[in-house]
């Protein structure tokens, strides 16, 4: 510690200050000893007096000399000389920052420490929220991967549904198909009860000779081609009366030539404008207006239909296949299903039914029963054709013969 006082010292400084002091001395004492020697006075002092004034002055002289040198040769002398209260001020200030700083350095340590330890609870608090969401992604990966099932069987369950309710719709479409069909086929069915009701009990009245032609039933009917003339269309008006009356007296127990069938006037003239005009092939049908009983006569009236041919002889209308070991009965239904069939494509087809019964021709019973009896009983399938006997126009009726065949040609 004192080496390093020592060597920082000025020496050179303090060798001239000792040196000044020297000569100042010297020559304040041979000042003083002159003015001793001489007696001198000053300002009417005593030499003796005079001598000391004159070694004060030269104590002031040094020390004026010793500052003078001081502050010519070292800023830091004239700065303690001459800016010492200054440097005070300033190293009382800069005493009060560094305090100031302290303070605010330990509070700033305390605030560390207390950040520190906040921080540290914080980083704790980070690694449990961390292993937190670390669970809470391990816990989303198996939802999403439960998602992700979910949602497959919910695509499966969705395709599943769409099938199911397409399937849903499709049998509700047939089953609103069969009810109408059902409805249908109960209208029919009454339709047809009746119509049976009343065929019996006319039939019955027909047999006791009370009624002869029924409400819009087919009496005759006649066909016509080519341009025709005046006179061959009465005679086609009058030939049709005649069937009709001949159809009428057959049905009677006993003959009567008495029977007569009506046609009014407006009705006959109708017809004839319009066979005049007609250059085609055309069907001629009378029908009762309304039922007739014995004794009177029949009104009818006549109507006329554009007639062409629709099937030719031998063509082959229908075929259908009769399962092996068919009962009579059975062979019987599927037989008569094939008729129908044949009635219904034949009304499609353009051939003008029966107006009471709405068939357009039949099979005889002789044939149809020869028919059933090739088909009942056999112990294999059989295929069942059904072929036009004539040719078959529009006001027919269709008139056919069956072919009955093994399924395998023979």
């Amino acid at each position: 510690m004192s080496g390093v006082l020592l060597s920082e010292m000025s020496w050179d400084l303090i060798f001239m200050l000792i040196a000044l002091g020297a000569v100042v001395a010297v020559v304040g004492d041979q000042i003083g000893m002159r003015f001793g020697k001489k007696r001198i006075s000053l300002f009417g002092l005593r030499p003796r007096y005079t001598s000391r004034v004159t070694t004060i002055v030269t104590g002031m002289l040094i020390t004026l000399a010793t500052l003078a040198v001081l502050g010519s040769t070292s800023e830091t002398v004239r700065a303690a000389l001459f800016g010492m209260k200054y440097l005070q001020g300033q190293v009382t200030d800069l005493t009060k920052q560094l305090q100031t700083s302290r303070q605010n350095l330990e509070l700033m340590e305390l605030s560390l420490f207390t950040n520190q330890q906040d921080l540290e609870k914080k980083q704790q608090e980070l690694e449990d929220k961390q292993q937190e969401v670390a669970s809470v992604e391990e816990l989303l990966a198996r939802e999403a991967d439960h998602l992700a099932r979910t949602q497959a069987r919910l695509v499966e369950t969705g395709e599943r549904t769409q099938q199911l309710e397409k399937r849903r719709i499709e049998l509700e479409d047939q089953l609103n198909s069969l009810r109408k069909e059902y409805t249908s086929l109960q209208q029919s069915v009454g339709a047809l009860r009746a119509e049976s009701k009343r065929l019996k009990e006319g039939l019955q009245q027909m047999r006791e000779g009370h009624i002869l032609a029924f409400s819009g039933e087919l009496l005759a009917q006649t066909s016509l081609s080519g341009k025709v003339t005046p006179d061959q269309v009465d005679s086609a008006l009058q030939r049709i009366r005649q069937l009709a009356e001949v159809l009428l007296q057959q049905r009677k127990k006993t003959p009567d030539p008495d029977v007569k069938v009506v046609v009014g006037e407006e009705n006959l003239n109708s017809v004839r404008s319009r066979l005049n005009a007609l250059s085609g092939r055309v069907v001629l049908r009378l029908t009762a207006l309304a039922n007739a009983v014995s004794g009177e006569p029949v009104a009818c009236e006549i109507k006329i239909f554009p007639s062409k041919q629709l099937f030719q002889k031998g063509e082959l209308l229908t075929r259908g296949i009769a399962p092996a070991n068919l009962k009579e009965e059975d062979a019987s239904d599927v037989l008569y299903g094939i008729l129908k069939e044949i009635n219904q494509k034949a009304i499609a087809k353009g051939v003008l039914p029966d107006p009471l019964l709405g068939t357009v021709g039949n099979l005889s019973t002789i044939d149809f029963y020869e028919a059933v009896d090739k088909i009942a009983n056999k112990p294999q399938r059989l295929e069942v054709s059904v072929y036009a006997a004539e040719d078959v126009y529009s006001e027919g009726p269709v008139r056919v013969y069956v072919k009955i065949q093994g399924k395998n040609g023979k």
